[in-house]
């Protein structure tokens, strides 16, 4: 059921994610991460107190609205990537460095993942190469400044996951 679930969150966060991207192109970035977050928040709320969840410890919530600024930074940085320049550009680097970063985190903490994960890692960096140079057609060009834009909201999504 585990994987189930992965995959409905994989296919609702790409749909978010290309939703804001777009979204972007027509009002400010600003404006769509607030939206968004705002609607997140509130729906993870109501979702708690519906479920009865206590109240989490100070410690928790700290930790919790650090990841969320490191969120919101990395949906801001990320719908302004996605506006300016060309989504088959943006997107993938974004999430490259996005899962990179935690996965280099983990293994210098000492984890070890097992041969599917490895696999899996291998067959993502192949699905990034392929989404980027594969379908040849670009709808804008990409300037160094905009990939440097998406790296660093990759970086922000990254520690959420550290």
């Amino acid at each position: 059921m585990a994987v189930v679930f992965a995959l409905l969150t994989a296919v609702v966060y790409g749909i978010a994610d290309y939703s804001g991207g777009r979204g972007s192109r027509h009002a400010s970035s600003f404006t769509v991460t607030f939206v968004g977050q705002c609607a997140g928040f509130f729906a993870v709320l109501l979702l708690a107190l519906f479920l009865g969840d206590p109240v989490p410890s100070g410690h928790d919530l700290f930790i919790s609205a650090a990841a969320g600024v490191a969120g919101s930074l990395g949906l801001l940085g990320f719908y302004r990537a996605m506006a300016s320049g060309s989504m088959t550009i943006v997107a993938p680097i974004t999430a490259l460095v996005g899962t990179t970063i935690p996965v280099v985190w983990g293994l210098v903490e000492g984890e070890r993942p097992g041969l599917v994960a490895y696999i899996g890692m291998v067959v993502a960096v192949f699905a990034v190469v392929l989404v980027t140079d594969a379908l040849g057609v670009q709808d804008k060009r990409t300037p160094v400044n905009i990939v440097a834009l998406a790296v660093l909201a990759g970086a922000c999504f990254a520690t959420i996951f550290i």
